[in-house]
């Protein structure tokens, strides 16, 4: 549990407009907000980029990608009366969805962070 609250806090601090990464690059986001348009190609470069980088960015696209599936799942319950998709299933659990969106924007270098996400999305209410 400890984990969830120090990384809830982290990405808190970040949406309230502390810059993501500390390197302003033009390589990089600077606040948490721009995250889910940040294209797959700079995904993948920081992923690579070594010096604890990666796992930051794994951090802040991860918790990005939850909270994108966490609303997606209030608008299937609410508005479409649907069962929610279960975000951390057997078959699917945080480590395979982290795969996931790296393979897909290896893959796909050009597309968003949104689109690798709607394509887990997929993924996932198929394995369900």
């Amino acid at each position: 549990m400890r984990p969830y609250i120090l990384s809830t806090v982290a990405i808190l601090g970040l949406l309230a407009g502390f810059p993501a990464w500390a390197d302003s690059s033009d390589e990089q986001p600077e606040f948490a907000g721009e995250i889910g348009a940040m294209k797959c190609a700079q995904f993948t470069a920081l992923m690579a980029s070594g010096g604890g980088n990666e796992v930051a960015t794994q951090i802040v696209v991860m918790s990005w990608a939850q909270g994108y599936m966490a609303a997606w799942n209030n608008v299937r319950m609410v508005d479409l009366n649907k069962n929610p998709l279960d975000l951390y299933s057997e078959g699917y659990p945080k480590e395979a969805q982290q795969d996931y969106l790296a393979h897909y924007c290896v893959d796909n270098p050009r597309d968003q962070i949104i689109d690798a996400t709607i394509s887990l999305i997929e993924q996932m209410q198929k394995a369900q």
